[in-house]
């Protein structure tokens, strides 16, 4: 039976609650853990009793108490046999595996002296327990176990029953009943000593062969324990053992020893001074505001679009708190850096975990789980495209938290990925919390949505409680609390090492019964001035053996696993094994499962690696023997030692088989920071050119446009082919294109035409196509567009010319249907050359044009398909495009909730990969839907956000086109102040020049609004003409706001050119999909039947426009139609009816009112004429009904 691909179950060891087997890991080969399993009909009392007892496990650090390493769910089984009861969905850790017997066994044959060496083992490692706040709970003999015969080490290995004597509320009945202490029955106060109650039995037992208590019937068996004294028959043992237990089987607590340590006293054994020199204080966790903000305001809101990112130094406890989180929160993935032992391991244990956590597996199709066995194996083209796809149906389907610790020091390749993938996740709102040591590079710049937090160091408050749930009351806590306050910085992480410090100095020791400090002032004088002192005090006291051990450690970033060890030590497994047992217990390294060892701390690898006396002869040594080796160590880690040695040749090519690394063909971002790793390096001339040369091609596909003209720069002041030249010119001028500068390009073009052969011509004519259409010379680009269709072209350039024909058609020619017959073409060329994107953006512009054709059902078909397959690529821009599509569609159709959502979503995706352009854009569309539903406080905001959006980037045409959108607003509600300033920024903008014609119809638009609130004659020829001049351009909706303007505001008599207006076939087919201007067409429409004295089809298109306004949100037509409305019914002597009418205009206008906090925008938007005369009719209407 094989668990999560992992781990190789042989047998079973025990079982209780929850059962323990014997496994292979099949990750880190030859290595046997125990694991520990909780089957999945346990209930929620022993799911925290398991949760805790991985906690303590991994809070303890002791050389006789097991280690404990991963933590999470069964979620795949291989069955190769049923025989061992395992289930999916179960709870697993797992831990060292102990081989020995148990404490017994062992004594069986053994003297007393081997006996008492045993047994004082065990009372320092209860003593460690007891003063960290443990009580043990379940010390019997099947829980020690005993492992070697020459030095034998003790292991206590079962901490179900554990519990910290400071987060336990009460302590209940719990043990095994042979060893229960009597307070454990009575219900008196239980305590440490409730432990050595527990060790007097297992003693007797080894002493006697027997318990003190044999009783069939358990309630007897507890009787004697409160009750009965045991019997003490004659042995061979001293009468000192002797003694000892019966003062250990005391019924009364007060009456036992009252520490561990006392046995040994008791039992005239010398305590070694060594002893607390090697404690090593428990992981304590104390309460901060920070973990406060992260359940309150974070893990548990349902929407967030951003990360918070912890970057602290190294001490500071970020570590610390984000295990807190992940062993106390349901849905939590903890990523750090010391569970991978590859360069590759970090994205990938990533991509593990998320798959092997039994709330995403059941979740995901059996096609997503084949793509993850794929690119766990290997078999991937395209790795970021796969991971993305991945991760972006996996989030999709559930919502979780992923943790990121460390993140800045994870390897290059995982930090590449992650980058591109986070997004994916904050997009599918999936929190994710990044942890980064501030001492290295900071990768924040690249989230673009992010909360900052930071650690701050331990208040005096925070370092008593940290303090008093380190210690039990037997240590001078106030003494060392001082000393701390003295000596120490005060981050979490600092006062734990500064505490192991006062234990190695030797200033906290045991003597005559008690715990006692003494400082050393001169110690703690350069403890508070030299990072490195202890660092410097626990590297002397290593042995030569030992010393060398930790010094090929230190120069290797990558986490060394044994075998490999065995190999550049020169040791065999036994030695090594030795060696890294001792670096362990003498705190210098720890050790993880997957990783096999690492540092205690960053400040003690650094000052080890300060003492390598000849460090390039040393990196090339390991280099070497790395390379030999190779298997699961990275390339770049190999790179690096040679680098460091001095040997830059070999260092080099090692770069470069990473870069040619198909895995990594499209990871560019990835590429691009091994070509800079290059270039920092002294290589060959030619070498460098072509480092440079493949950097150009890089930055072009990463999109950066104006990085790349400057590479290119750079590149031609080198003696490059003549294809290389003409290669990286097309490159330049398809960038200058990009950024405008197209007489630059098109001198490039010229140039490059005359020096090149007959193939790359049709290269550089396919950018010439482009350059024409961008300088807006469609009938240049068509006809080269057909010239180069006619010639022997790939799939893909034939594909990119089709589509650029395509938008010739609709935006030249508006010819639609030819262009979407071209659209057509160009997708199904790009389907067959797998290039997904393409496909998907064409579908996107296909819908476009059946949107503009007012083919409404065509144009949602073609956008559903496209984010459908967009939703396998995982592209966020396409995503927040589409996105924004889906908002304007709902928007023209007056469906707000659908309309909102979509615009939000596209907002969040363009802020999560800090596209300012496209928020921007998106944001102006969302404040127009605002503008419809009369959410003016909302559209003000989101105006003062565009403005700071367009003008940070300089973007002077969407600037234009918010100030047009502000001046059309502020106009309709009668803020004159804000019109007219508006208005003069829109005509500086306008007059600069360099932005599109139609500018030019709106300029003259602006200047008609702003004579209109300046009570200035306005000429009505030039606004009918301007009315056809948007007519003809077919901006529809511009043209009904231009014929409301003429009919309403400037009272144009001229019926009958309005009502042929209202009924034209354009403005019909426009008003089917488009509500409000349909709405604003029908009011029009209704004065027409009013002044025709035709009123009943006045009333029906009144009462009929009102029915669909009060069916969907409130909008400026709604008091206008209730006020028509009112009018109506008064004229046919309908009072009642016309009543509610006028109450309903009055309460319309003044629940508008209340969105504009500003005294000024209130009394404007009142006081405009047409709101003002309304809502003076209403107070004579009023009156009239008050007074009648």
């Amino acid at each position: 039976m094989i668990i999560n691909k992992q781990f190789k179950i042989i047998k079973k060891l025990g079982s209780g609650r929850s059962h323990v087997f014997l496994a292979e890991n099949l990750v880190n080969l030859n290595s046997l853990i125990a694991l520990k399993i909780l089957p999945p009909e346990a209930d929620n009392e022993e799911v925290l009793a398991f949760v805790d007892e991985y906690s303590i496990l991994k809070n303890l650090t002791h050389k006789n108490i097991v280690k404990c390493y991963d933590f999470g769910s069964i979620v795949h089984i291989e069955y190769i046999n049923n025989k061992f009861p395992i289930k999916s969905n179960s709870m697993f850790f797992t831990m060292d595996f102990i081989e020995g017997i148990n404490i017994f066994e062992y004594c069986l044959d053994k003297s007393e002296s081997e006996i008492i060496f045993i047994l004082s083992r065990l009372c320092k490692t209860l003593f460690y327990l007891h003063q960290s706040n443990y009580i043990y709970s379940d010390l019997k003999a099947e829980n020690i176990l005993i492992s070697g015969n020459e030095n034998p080490g003790l292991f206590l290995i079962d901490f179900g029953l554990c519990c910290n004597t400071k987060s336990a509320a009460s302590f209940t009945k719990r043990g095994t009943a042979e060893y229960l202490a009597p307070e454990v029955l009575t219900g008196g106060t239980i305590d440490h000593r409730s432990d050595i109650y527990s060790l007097g039995v297992l003693i007797y037992k080894i002493i006697y062969k027997k318990f003190p208590f044999e009783k069939k019937d358990q309630l007897e068996l507890f009787k004697a324990h409160i009750n009965s004294d045991p019997d003490f028959p004659k042995t061979n043992f001293s009468s000192g053992l002797i003694n000892a237990v019966k003062k250990m089987l005391a019924k009364d607590p007060a009456e036992r020893f009252s520490n561990a340590m006392e046995i040994l006293t008791e039992l005239n054994i010398d305590i070694e001074k060594s002893y607390f020199s090697e404690w090593i204080p428990p992981k304590v966790f104390v309460v901060t505001d920070i973990l406060s903000y992260l359940i309150k305001n974070y893990l548990f809101k349902k929407n967030t679009n951003f990360l918070v990112l912890l970057n602290s130094p190294e001490g500071s406890g970020k570590s610390r708190l984000v295990e807190e989180v992940y062993l106390n929160f349901e849905k939590i993935i903890l990523i750090n850096n010391g569970y991978s032992e590859t360069g590759k391991t970090i994205w990938e244990q990533t991509l593990k975990r998320i798959y092997n956590s039994n709330f995403i597996l059941n979740a995901v199709s059996q096609e997503i789980k084949d793509l993850i066995e794929n690119v766990l194996c290997g078999n991937t083209k395209n790795l970021a495209n796969d991971l993305k796809s991945i991760f972006n149906h996996i989030s999709a389907k559930e919502n979780f938290t992923i943790i990121f610790d460390d993140f800045n020091l994870y390897d290059e390749i995982s930090i590449s990925i992650l980058l591109e993938i986070i997004p994916v996740f904050l997009v599918n709102n999936i929190k994710i919390i990044v942890t980064e040591n501030s001492a290295y590079r900071s990768f924040g710049p690249y989230f673009h949505s992010k909360i900052v937090k930071q650690l701050n160091p331990f208040s005096e408050n925070e370092i008593h409680n940290f303090l008093n749930k380190t210690f039990s009351p037997d240590f001078p806590i106030d003494d060392i609390y001082h000393t701390i306050i003295a000596y120490s910085n005060l981050r979490p992480g600092r006062i734990f090492h500064f505490l192991s410090a006062l234990f190695f100095f030797g200033m906290i020791n045991y003597r005559n019964g008690q715990i006692i400090f003494e400082p050393d002032k001169t110690i703690l004088e350069s403890l508070k001035e030299d990072n490195f002192h202890f660092s410097a005090a626990q590297f002397a006291g290593l042995d030569d053996e030992d010393k060398a051990t930790s010094i090929i450690l230190s120069a290797a970033e990558t986490n060394l696993r044994p075998q490999w060890l065995n190999k550049i030590l020169s040791l065999t497994p036994s030695e090594t094994g030795k060696s890294i047992k001792k670096l362990i217990e003498k705190n210098i390294l720890r050790q993880t499962e997957k990783a096999g060892v690492k540092f205690v701390s960053q400040n003690l690898k650094d000052y080890i690696y300060s003492q390598i006396p000849d460090k390039p002869a040393l990196h090339l040594k390991l280099a070497a023997i790395m390379e030999q080796i190779k298997q699961n160590i990275s390339r770049l880690e190999i790179s690096r030692q040679y680098f460091l040695g001095g040997d830059f040749t070999n260092a080099g090519r090692l770069i470069y088989e990473e870069i040619n690394d198909p895995v990594y063909a499209f990871a560019f971002r990835y590429r691009l920071s091994l070509l800079d790793k290059l270039l920092g390096m002294p290589l060959d001339s030619d070498l460098v050119y072509k480092i440079k040369f493949d950097k150009t091609i890089t930055l072009f596909n990463l999109d950066d446009k104006p990085g790349c003209i400057l590479q290119i720069d750079d590149c031609l002041n080198y003696p490059y082919s003549k294809n290389d030249i003409l290669t990286i010119k097309k490159l330049k001028a398809s960038c200058l294109i990009s950024i405008g500068e197209t007489a630059k390009a098109r001198n490039i073009m010229d140039e490059l035409l005359l020096e090149c052969d007959e193939n790359f011509e049709k290269d550089i004519l396919i950018e010439k196509a482009v350059l024409e259409f961008e300088c807006s010379r469609f009938k240049d680009a068509e006809n080269l567009i057909d010239s180069l269709l006619n010639k022997n072209l790939s799939d893909y350039n034939r594909a990119r010319l089709l589509n650029l024909k395509a938008i010739i058609y609709y935006s030249f020619y508006k010819n639609i249907e030819q262009a979407v017959l071209f659209f057509k073409n160009s997708m199904e060329l790009y389907k067959q050359q797998n290039e997904l994107l393409k496909y998907v953006q064409i579908k996107q512009n296909i819908g476009t044009q059946y949107f503009l054709q007012n083919n409404f059902d065509f144009a949602l078909a073609e956008w559903t398909e496209a984010y459908k397959i967009n939703t396998e690529i995982g592209n966020l821009d396409q995503d927040g495009l589409l996105n924004s599509n889906f908002g304007f569609f709902h928007r023209s159709k007056f469906e707000i909730d659908r309309s909102k959502k979509h615009f939000q979503n596209a907002e969040s995706v363009f802020e999560i990969t800090g596209n300012k352009k496209r928020l921007g854009i998106v944001k102006h569309n969302h404040l127009l839907l605002n503008i419809d539903i009369c959410e003016y406080k909302s559209a003000l905001k989101q105006i003062e956000q565009c403005r700071n959006i367009f003008s940070s980037l300089n973007e002077k045409n969407e600037l234009a086109e918010l100030y047009f959108t502000e001046i059309k607003f502020y106009s309709a509600i009668g803020l004159s102040k804000r019109l007219i300033f508006a208005s003069e920024i829109y005509k500086e903008l306008a007059s600069a020049g360099n932005l599109p014609q139609y500018h030019e119809k709106n300029l003259t638009l602006t200047g008609i609004l702003e004579d209109f609130y300046n009570e200035i004659e306005i000429d009505k020829k030039k606004v009918f003409d301007l009315c056809n001049e948007y007519f003809y351009s077919e901006t529809v909706s511009e043209f009904i706001y231009i014929l409301r303007f003429l009919y309403i505001n400037l009272k144009e008599t001229d019926d009958m050119f309005f009502y042929e207006c209202t009924e034209n076939p354009i403005v019909k087919e426009h008003c089917k999909v488009n509500f409000l201007d349909n709405i604003r067409i029908d009011f029009i429409k209704s004065e027409i039947m009013n002044n025709r004295q035709n009123f009943s089809e006045a009333l029906a298109l009144l009462e009929n426009g009102y029915q669909k306004l009060i069916e969907n949100n409130i909008n400026e037509y709604t008091w206008k139609y209730t006020h028509r409305l009112a009018e109506e019914y008064l004229r046919r002597g309908n009072k009642n009816q016309a009543y509610e009418y006028i109450k309903l205009t009055r309460s319309l206008i003044n629940h508008i009112s209340e969105q504009f906090t500003e005294y000024d925008d209130k009394s404007a938007y009142l006081n405009e004429k047409e709101r003002y005369s309304v809502s003076e009719q209403i107070k004579t209407w009023e009156k009239y009904f008050y007074g009648n």
